[in-house]
């Protein structure tokens, strides 16, 4: 369900509203070697001009496992998607459980909030 969900998402959702053309996470033929690169091309131009390039970088530690699942829903309803795959989204993170085991004992939670990945 997960793959036919992502190739709805990326077919569909993301090609009839596209995602702005400098994010380069999930669009098809973009990675962050791509990105690194780009980047590198503008310092490249900006030293063979002499002149100076600047540069602002975040690392936003923790994002996916913080994420907020009605922010995920809003964003999915926000761009248009059918409402079956914003169900089946929203039902797939509300009702994930996480296990931690420990020697013997295991426990089981209900997760609040951060999403898969993988």
């Amino acid at each position: 369900m997960e793959k036919i969900r992502d190739c709805y998402l990326r077919e569909k959702v993301v090609s009839n509203n596209p995602l702005n053309k400098l994010q380069f996470a999930y669009q098809k033929g973009k990675s962050t070697v791509m990105a690194l690169h780009s980047i590198v091309q503008i310092i490249e131009k900006a030293l063979n001009l002499k002149k100076a390039a600047l540069g602002a970088f975040m690392d936003i530690e923790g994002v996916f496992n913080n994420a907020n699942f009605k922010t995920i829903e809003l964003s999915l309803s926000n761009r248009e998607s059918d409402l079956a795959i914003v169900k089946w989204v929203s039902n797939m993170l509300n009702q994930r459980k996480i296990t931690a085991t420990l020697g013997q004992v295991n426990l089981n939670v209900a997760a609040i909030r951060g999403c898969p990945q993988g």
